[in-house]
């Protein structure tokens, strides 16, 4: 997998709560949950490889994952909706 980028990503603290607090609630599809589980272990330092294996994933799933988030920014949740401290204030 040396061909693709390695993109750096940081989740801050209330980031983490989220994931954390969506994978516990249940309810949602195992690929929803996948997704979130990349994004809590790929800042650790683990590699693509490590944590697709650990995750039981395709390596491909945790690149397209960590590259959707670096490049959508706090955009992208596993479920496609922003992170709730992003949510427009009326």
């Amino acid at each position: 997998m040396g061909a693709h980028k390695k993109y750096e990503i940081a989740l801050t603290g209330a980031q983490k709560e989220h994931l954390e607090k969506y994978i516990r609630t249940g309810g949602k599809s195992a690929r929803k949950i996948a997704r979130a589980r990349i994004l809590l272990s790929c800042p650790e330092g683990r590699t693509y490889r490590q944590t697709a294996e650990s995750l039981k994933v395709c390596q491909m799933t945790v690149f397209n994952t960590v590259k959707r988030f670096a490049e959508s920014g706090l955009d992208f949740t596993p479920d496609g909706k922003p992170f709730p401290e992003l949510t427009p204030r009326s």
